[in-house]
């Protein structure tokens, strides 16, 4: 196995990567926001802006550590290093959210026909997928740094 130092570059690296999907649909969103001139465009646009800079943060957080531990290991662990049992479930209750927020923009964003209410989902949609990109950043780390190695076998229990 690799050393803890490299596991934690590359996650690092994963994570940024990952952070960048986020600031493109927020980018995206704000391009047809604009194009669209809903009633409600200052709202929705400093939304935008907060869930950009609140990625744009976080990536810069990420960056700066470099190979040393990351502060998801207090979170992810406990001292002993088992899985520490209450954020897992904060986790997945915050996936299902984010899970249902993403289809639920997708799906009204293609069906609906109102500008107001496509750029409402539009926002909608942004914050649920920088919350999902959150919750798998959570997982892959939870998975990358588990004491035990992960076979099949789990997934199956």
């Amino acid at each position: 196995m690799k050393k803890k130092e490299d596991l934690n570059f590359y996650n690092r690296l994963a994570s940024i990567f990952l952070l960048i999907l986020p600031l493109g649909l927020v980018g995206f969103s704000i391009f047809k926001i604009f194009m669209m001139q809903p009633s409600g465009i200052v709202l929705n646009i400093i939304a935008l802006i907060a869930t950009a800079l609140f990625c744009i943060f976080e990536i810069i957080i990420i960056s700066i550590g470099k190979k040393k531990d990351s502060s998801l290991q207090r979170i992810v662990f406990n001292e002993n290093g088992t899985v520490n049992a209450f954020p897992l479930i904060v986790v997945s209750v915050a996936s299902a959210i984010a899970t249902s927020l993403l289809f639920l923009g997708i799906y009204l964003f293609f069906t609906r026909a109102e500008i107001d209410t496509k750029s409402t989902l539009l926002v909608l949609t942004s914050i649920g997928f920088y919350l999902f990109i959150n919750c798998l950043i959570y997982y892959i780390y939870l998975i990358m740094f588990r004491k035990r190695e992960f076979k099949l076998k789990d997934l199956i229990k």
